[in-house]
C-alpha cells in the first residue's frame, strides 16, 4: 500500500509541475504586448509628417533628389496635447489620404507600413535634370465613420538638383579649382561663362573626391555634374575575379573641347598591383580607352570629351559584352517590403510543448505503473 501511496504522490506532483510549466507559458508576456503604452481616449485633432531618419523634414520648398526613396513617419495629435504614432487600431477609425499633383516625377507616394509603423513614402522618379520641378504633396486625415476632414497638409517642394550657388561662382580666382559639390552639382550656361572669362579663355579645373578634370568651356550650356562611385552591379557578377573602381557621371555631360580627366587610384595601387585598365560602359557593353597611369602620383590620367561611366579594372577584359543584345539584366534589386507589419518574431521552437508532452507521458506511465502495483496488492 506504501507502495501505491507513494506512486500517486508521484503522479501529483508531475501533474502539478506540467499545469505550471504550461501557465508559464500561456502567461509569458510578449514583448510587443510589455512595450504598448497607455493611449489617450482624447479626440484626434492633428497630423504630424516626422524627419525622416537622415533628419529631412517635409516641409515647404524642401528639396527632394530624384532617383530617391524617403520615408517620413506619420503621427497624430490629440486634444489633451498627446500625439502618438500611426496604428492599426487608429487606422480602424481614422483615414489618411495621400495625393500629389505631379505624378511625372514621382515613382510613388503613399502612406506606408514598416515593422509595425506608419510612414508617408515619397519615391521619386529618376533622372538627372538641370532644372527643379515644382510638386505638391496633399495628405488628409478624415474620421472614417463620418468622413469629416481632421487635418489638411499641403507640402509644396520641389524635385531635382541645385544650382551652383552664383556667390561661389564670382567669388573664383584665375586657375581655381572649383569644387563640384554633389547637393548642387549644375552649372548654367550663364556661370559657365563666368568661369570662361575669369581663366581668360583657358581650360578650367573641377573637382570631387578621387576625381578632377581640366577643360575649356567656351560656349558650354547648363550641365549637371553630379557624380558617385557606386558599384555597377551587372559587371561585379561577370568579372568576379576582377576588382573594380568605378567613376561615374550619371548626366553623361559634354563639352565642346577634350577635358583631361585625372582619376586618383592611390587607395588602389597595391590591391591592383600597379596594373590599371580604363572601360567605358555604355550600358552593355565596356569600351576600352587609352589611359596613363603616374605611378609617383597614383592617379589615371585620360582625355574625352564626353563624361560618363568609367570603369577602372586590374585585369583586361577579353568578353567586352556585359548583357547581350536582348536580354534584360538578371540583377535583383532589393524589394522594399509596403504592407504587413514587418516584424520578424523567434519561431516556435516547440520547446514549451516537447516539455508539457514529456510530463504528460511521464505521468501517464506513473498512473499505470500506480494501477498495476494497486492490482497486485488487492
Amino acid at each position: 500500500m506504501k507502495n501505491v501511496l507513494a506512486l500517486l504522490l508521484a503522479v501529483a506532483m508531475m501533474s502539478s509541475l506540467s499545469l505550471t510549466a504550461m501557465a508559464a507559458a500561456v502567461e509569458e508576456p510578449q514583448p510587443q504586448a510589455a512595450a504598448q503604452e497607455q493611449v489617450s481616449d482624447s479626440p484626434v485633432n492633428g497630423l504630424v509628417i516626422g524627419a525622416d531618419e537622415n533628419g529631412l523634414e517635409l516641409k515647404e520648398d524642401v528639396l527632394l533628389t530624384p532617383g530617391e526613396t524617403y520615408r517620413f513617419p506619420l503621427s497624430v495629435t490629440r486634444e489633451d496635447g498627446t500625439s502618438e504614432a500611426v496604428t492599426d487600431d487608429l487606422l480602424d477609425l481614422y483615414r489618411i489620404n495621400v495625393s500629389n499633383n505631379r505624378s511625372s516625377i514621382f515613382e510613388e507616394v503613399k502612406m506606408e507600413k514598416r515593422s509595425g509603423e506608419y510612414f508617408l513614402t515619397v519615391k521619386t522618379e529618376a533622372g538627372w535634370p538641370t532644372y527643379l520641378t515644382d510638386a505638391t504633396i496633399r495628405v488628409r486625415l478624415l474620421d472614417r465613420e463620418s468622413s469629416k476632414e481632421l487635418a489638411n497638409m499641403e507640402i509644396d517642394l520641389q524635385v531635382g538638383y541645385a544650382q551652383m550657388d552664383d556667390e561661389y561662382i564670382e567669388a573664383l580666382g584665375q586657375g581655381e579649382s572649383i569644387l563640384v559639390d554633389p547637393a548642387a552639382p549644375v552649372i548654367t550656361e550663364e556661370q559657365f561663362e563666368t568661369i570662361t572669362k575669369v581663366n581668360n579663355y583657358k581650360a578650367a579645373t573641377f573637382n570631387y573626391g578621387d576625381w578632377s578634370f581640366e577643360v575649356r568651356t567656351n560656349g558650354a550650356g547648363t550641365m549637371n555634374l553630379v557624380s558617385n562611385s557606386n558599384m555597377i552591379d551587372d559587371i561585379m557578377v561577370k568579372y568576379e575575379d576582377n576588382q573594380f573602381k568605378f567613376v561615374t557621371f550619371p548626366a553623361g555631360p559634354s563639352f565642346r573641347y577634350d577635358a583631361t580627366v585625372t582619376i586618383d587610384v592611390s587607395n588602389e595601387a597595391v590591391d591592383f598591383d600597379d596594373t590599371f585598365y580604363l572601360y567605358r560602359y555604355n550600358g552593355r557593353e565596356l569600351i576600352p580607352m587609352d589611359a596613363q597611369y603616374n605611378q609617383d602620383e597614383g592617379t589615371l590620367v585620360f582625355e574625352t570629351k564626353d563624361l560618363g561611366r568609367f570603369v577602372i579594372t586590374d585585369k583586361r577584359i577579353s568578353d567586352t559584352t556585359v548583357i547581350e543584345s536582348g536580354v534584360a539584366s538578371d540583377r535583383v534589386e532589393e524589394d522594399d517590403v509596403s504592407s504587413g507589419s514587418g516584424n520578424v518574431s523567434n519561431p516556435d521552437t516547440g520547446a514549451n510543448d516537447a516539455v508539457g508532452v514529456a510530463v504528460a507521458l511521464g505521468a501517464a506511465s506513473l498512473v499505470a505503473a500506480a494501477a498495476v502495483s494497486l492490482k497486485k496488492s488487492r
